[in-house]
């Protein structure tokens, strides 16, 4: 797998998230007052970088109860502008993985969603707009039911800056 190629500015401006399969994870420390305490990769391995307009990326986490107990169904979410050959090659081979991603919310915090053990499925469709000035481009979800919450991850601790 590779980075996404980073698309032309739009008037929206552009945002960046990371992810890697969870494979691509050597070990995951504990969370302790909801941050993780340290993060590995496999040798060779590291984030990969997405990118998506800043005005559609969305994560939400929706606590469910049911009687086998509590569970967090999750999406990340964000919108590709354009399309290119090369990203959707590399959007075909990311169906088949389960991914653990990053990205920093509006206050500045990274947050990690997934884990090696509950990873994220993926998912994604093409948009071609009703006319010329609609957005065409691709829309990229990230998603699961998780028992566990996201994490918090103060500064660099996940080397993504």
């Amino acid at each position: 797998m590779i980075n996404f190629p980073k698309p032309a500015d739009t008037l929206a401006g552009i945002n960046k998230f990371w992810f890697t399969p969870a494979d691509n994870i050597g070990a995951m420390g504990d969370v302790i007052n909801n941050q993780l305490q340290g993060l590995s990769f496999t040798s060779g391995n590291d984030w990969l970088t997405g990118f998506g307009v800043y005005n559609t990326r969305s994560f939400s986490e929706q606590k469910k109860e049911t009687a086998a107990g509590i569970y967090f169904a999750r999406s990340f979410k964000m919108f590709y502008p354009g399309f290119s050959q090369a990203v959707i090659n590399q959007l075909e081979l990311m169906k088949l993985r389960r991914f653990i991603i990053a990205f920093k919310d509006n206050n500045g915090l990274f947050k990690i969603a997934g884990t090696p053990d509950n990873p994220l499925n993926f998912t994604y469709k093409l948009r071609t707009g009703k006319s010329g000035s609609d957005a065409q481009g691709i829309e990229i979800e990230f998603y699961s039911n998780a028992r566990s919450r996201i994490m918090s991850v103060a500064g660099e601790d996940i080397g993504v800056i």
